[in-house]
C-alpha cells in the first residue's frame, strides 16, 4: 500500500492509497476524527486472500489464532474501496483516483454527508 495524496477540504483530511492495509481499515474511527480514508485495489477478492495468508503467517508466529477477513470489519463510513478491474470498462488506480478527487473538489461532498454505498452495506457478497 502506499499514500497517493492526501488533500483537505473545510477541515477534513482525506488520503487516497494505492492498496489497501486492512488493519489500517479496521482501526480507522467510525466517528470521522481522522478524515476520510480513500483506497483503490485491482482486485478485491486477491486483497482478502493476502490479508487471509499474513493472518495465518502471524498465526502461525505469534502462537494465535488466525482470523479470516469479514466485510463486517469493514462497516465505517468513513472508508471507500474502489476496485478498479473486473467491471466492463477497466480503468487504472490513477484514472479512478483523478475522477474522485476531481468530484470531491468541485462538488465539496464532504462533510455533511459520509459516503454510504448506493446498495447499502450488507448488499455487497465476497
Amino acid at each position: 500500500m502506499r499514500l497517493i495524496d492526501e488533500i483537505i477540504i473545510k477541515n477534513i483530511n482525506i488520503k487516497f492509497f494505492d492498496g489497501v492495509d486492512f488493519d489500517l481499515v479496521i482501526k480507522h474511527p467510525k466517528d470521522g476524527s481522522d478524515g476520510f480514508l480513500i483506497f483503490f485495489i485491482e482486485s478485491w477478492k486477491n486483497e482478502v486472500k493476502i490479508y487471509n495468508r499474513n493472518s495465518r503467517l502471524e498465526s502461525v508466529l505469534n502462537n494465535t489464532k488466525p482470523e479470516n477477513f469479514t466485510h463486517q470489519n469493514i462497516d465505517n463510513v468513513y472508508i471507500s474501496i474502489y476496485q478498479t478491474s473486473g467491471s466492463t470498462i477497466n480503468r487504472t488506480i490513477e484514472s479512478i483516483y483523478n475522477i474522485i478527487r476531481d468530484k470531491i473538489e468541485k462538488d465539496n461532498l464532504l462533510p455533511n454527508q459520509p459516503w454510504v454505498p448506493v446498495a447499502g452495506i450488507n448488499k455487497g457478497k465476497l
